[in-house]
């Protein structure tokens, strides 16, 4: 793992937002330097966008459902 990433997870973490979903969303930006439109909900049509990204997966969390 890169140094980056875990600088990311540590920030993911703190705030309160799970690293996996933010990874799959963002790849490996930080929550510092996303946007949504770098969201790939956004590109893929799947979002109506306009959300601050930290807001919006802490959010999305609640919302996940995750097939084994």
């Amino acid at each position: 793992m890169s140094m980056k990433r875990d600088v990311v997870m540590v920030e993911l973490l703190i705030a309160g937002i799970d690293p996996t979903l933010w990874f799959v969303h963002f790849g490996e930006m930080g929550p510092w330097e996303a946007s949504c439109g770098d969201c790939a909900d956004l590109r893929h049509g799947l979002c109506m966008g306009g959300r601050d990204p930290v807001e919006c997966m802490r959010d999305e969390r609640h919302h996940v459902d995750v097939v084994r």
